[in-house]
């Protein structure tokens, strides 16, 4: 009874651990982007959690983990997990976790310009089918499963799922005004607080102890997960640091922050059944093909803002391929004991890369095909204005001083003058309203009737 309750507890400290990288995201998010829209990234990451946990809970939990039907397709569906006993209940609170991650990873890519409504229709869609179906074919006795895919906590149900998603909304909604400029080249568009995506990066970190900890059974073993975990975090950091070292010739911040991500992304597949020593080698692949998948996307012009498909995306790639090549033989012999035919490391291979085509097929087709249909209900994008001032504003009526100061001067440049006047007299109610009123009178003596 002890053991059992032991065991139990850690799966809710677990979950609590992922649970919290909800707040690791939001920073991440809420830091990458400009200052005139941190609320609405912040409000979309508060409102994806919402919306999947339910999603999840009404039928999307069932899809992925009831008994297969249409040939190990989908799982049997159970509204709202009726059915359920206490070993059921204690399985969704970990899983519900990892279905709002998969959802929030999608929020960060397409920040600036994708309006509230659509965002909500894809979290809907991404907690109800997207995410429980590939999660069935991997974690509830689908085909993947039957062939020997191994993904132990992620890499491809999650983080890839997320990223593909997330690719297929980009190419729907394009990219942010000023990011390329007319010869396709990619312009710099400044984030409004790096330390906040440091700390961010920090507390994703920190939960990934429970990501992956939490998906083996308390043991033993589970030291070994959260230091093979941390290895590769740390590799991933260091090899995407030295790159851009080498490439730029500085440190880049985000580079180096996404690089600590995708080395997390790249272990989650393998934690469990790998070495220390090869913790840390997938750790550096996943590091490293960060950068280079970010600059891939920049010359065709895509525009991600957090650099969430390279640390997502391309990590996980890696990270599952890497699974054959360093699984250790005793996990290897384990995991050929519940297969029909033994699997040789090239046919495991081969299984892997079935399985990543599969996840990549399945996540940006299906993502895409639903951008497409959100498009036909309502518009997927800000307009032009609204972009300028910002989704804080435009999205939710939720005024910055200083930002609104600064559309006001941009305003009168415009030769706006009705328009920026109504600016500078709601500034004069603000913080802002001495050096406000005092740039009003300047401007008011060149353009007339400001």
């Amino acid at each position: 009874m002890e053991e059992v309750l032991a065991k139990n507890a850690w799966v809710i400290i677990c979950a609590t651990l992922v649970l919290f990288m909800q707040a690791g995201f939001l920073c991440l998010e809420a830091g990458s982007v400009r200052q005139k829209n941190t609320i609405n990234v912040a409000l979309k990451n508060i409102m994806d959690f919402c919306i999947s946990f339910a999603m999840f809970f009404i039928i999307g939990y069932s899809f992925m983990f009831g008994d297969g039907i249409l040939n190990g397709l989908i799982g049997s569906p159970d509204p709202f997990i009726s059915r359920a006993d206490s070993n059921t209940i204690l399985s969704f609170l970990f899983q519900v976790t990892f279905c709002s991650t998969a959802v929030t990873i999608v929020s960060g890519a397409i920040a600036e310009r994708c309006r509230f409504l659509p965002y909500f229709f894809i979290s809907l869609i991404m907690g109800l089918l997207i995410y429980p179906v590939f999660g069935h074919w991997v974690w509830g006795g689908g085909w993947l499963s039957e062939m020997g895919y191994y993904d132990f906590a992620g890499s491809s149900v999650v983080h890839m799922v997320g990223a593909g998603v997330a690719l297929a909304g980009i190419k729907c909604i394009g990219s942010r005004e000023g990011r390329f400029d007319v010869d396709g080249h990619s312009k710099e568009i400044p984030v409004s607080n790096m330390p906040m995506v440091a700390l961010g990066v920090i507390i994703l970190t920190f939960g990934w102890i429970g990501f992956n900890g939490g998906s083996a059974e308390l043991s033993l073993n589970t030291a070994s997960i959260i230091v093979n975990t941390l290895l590769a975090a740390c590799f991933g950091g260091l090899v995407a640091m030295l790159f851009s070292w080498a490439y730029r010739g500085l440190v880049q911040v985000h580079t180096m922050l996404n690089g600590v991500i995708g080395g997390l992304v790249a272990i989650t597949a393998s934690a469990n059944v790998v070495t220390p020593q090869a913790a840390a080698l997938i750790g550096l692949a996943g590091g490293f093909i960060v950068p280079v998948s970010a600059s891939l996307l920049e010359k065709i012009q895509l525009d991600d803002v957090v650099g969430a498909i390279p640390a997502h995306g391309g990590a996980g790639i890696i990270g599952i391929l890497l699974v054959p090549v360093f699984i250790t033989p005793e996990a290897m012999t384990v995991l050929n004991e519940s297969m029909a035919v033994p699997l040789s490391r090239n046919d495991f291979f081969m299984v892997q890369l079935i399985g990543v085509l599969s996840c990549s097929a399945w996540s940006f087709s299906l993502g895409y095909i639903a951008w497409k249909l959100i498009s036909m209900i309502t518009d997927l994008r800000v307009g032009t204005m609204e972009e300028f001032i910002g989704l804080n504003y435009s999205e939710h009526k939720i005024s910055d001083p200083l930002q609104d100061l600064n559309i006001a001067t941009t305003l009168v440049t415009h030769n706006r003058l009705k328009e920026a006047k109504v600016y500078f007299e709601k500034l004069e109610t603000t913080e802002l309203s001495g050096l406000s009123v005092a740039i009003h009178r300047l401007l008011s003596e060149k353009y007339k009737g400001l």
